[in-house]
């Protein structure tokens, strides 16, 4: 995947950052102004409240690219925008790469009824570039 040369649409990459074997799941895009977008769906069997997350791969906690304080004026990957879609509406979350963590980072709780959930991700973002890669729903144990 070349950051600094990204498509101006959606395309699918592999890389051992991301989550799960070595299948072109991960998909990456030019930043724009949130014209383009992506989006996961999962079955939801019964209702309740589920934590949603998106999965961020970094190399050694420092990210791919030239990034800020690296001679570059723009950081390759900064904000990221998603959608969650639940019972309620949706939410408009953003996610700030630098400070994510490497692995499962927590986009909120959601009601959800049993149907089709969705997240969407868009190529809005100060970054040069937008990637995705996954996404899980995690029901919350009311029983604790």
């Amino acid at each position: 995947m070349f950051i600094w040369w990204a498509p101006e649409y959606w395309q699918k990459t592999v890389q051992s950052i991301y989550y799960g074997k070595y299948v072109k799941s991960a998909v990456y895009t030019r930043s724009g102004e949130g014209e383009r977008q992506v989006s996961w769906t999962a079955e939801i069997d019964s209702p309740g409240y589920y934590d949603v997350y998106t999965y961020i791969g970094k190399r050694g906690g420092g990210g791919f690219g030239m990034g800020r304080g690296q001679g570059r004026s723009r950081s390759s990957m900064a904000d990221m925008h998603f959608i969650i879609e639940h019972d309620d509406g949706t939410e408009e979350v953003t996610l700030d790469w630098e400070n994510a963590e490497n692995g499962w980072n927590r986009l909120g709780s959601y009601y959800l009824s049993p149907d089709t959930a969705r997240v969407i991700l868009t190529n809005k973002s100060e970054g040069r570039t937008v990637n995705g890669d996954a996404i899980k729903w995690e029901k919350q144990n009311m029983y604790k």
